[in-house]
């Protein structure tokens, strides 16, 4: 069973999807764990990804259906003012990464929600998670400390 661990705060965010950018508000600040009955789950755990390939889209529009680890860190490396954000996904998950000011907003979606990084990361960080991800090894749920979106 997929689990994820979940600590909420009240922080300020900024939400993409389909090109569009919200700002909202997480909870209070109740530790839970999530799985995919949405109960807690004391044996709870990173995602990892299916195994199947990787697609990208960036805020320009580009897309690759099939991407290579060198595509996904070049596209990272390659986020500015007007390239904001980054989109990875297999079948089942996705990870994203949106810059500003040289940090990253960095969020997942799985099964069981919406989940975003407590703090910005850095661009080594966002690397990380991105290439870990990729390589369907699970600690890169552990470089980075997550909430999920209310």
């Amino acid at each position: 069973m997929k689990a994820l661990h979940v600590l909420r705060r009240l922080v300020p965010v900024v939400v993409i999807a389909a090109g569009a950018v919200a700002l909202v508000s997480c909870g209070d600040d109740a530790p839970q764990e999530v799985t995919d009955a949405g109960q807690t789950d004391p044996d709870a755990g990173p995602i990892t990804r299916d195994g199947g390939p990787i697609a990208l889209r960036n805020a320009l529009g580009d897309e690759t259906d099939d991407a290579t680890l060198e595509q996904v860190l070049e596209e990272l490396a390659a986020l500015d003012d007007d390239n904001i954000f980054l989109v990875m996904s297999d079948t089942e998950y996705t990870v994203q990464a949106m810059i500003g000011d040289d940090l990253y907003h960095v969020e997942y979606l799985d099964g069981t929600g919406h989940f975003h990084s407590v703090e910005y990361a850095t661009a080594e960080e966002t690397a990380e998670v991105f290439t870990l991800y990729y390589r369907e090894d699970p600690s890169w749920y552990d470089v980075l400390e997550w909430v999920e979106w209310e």
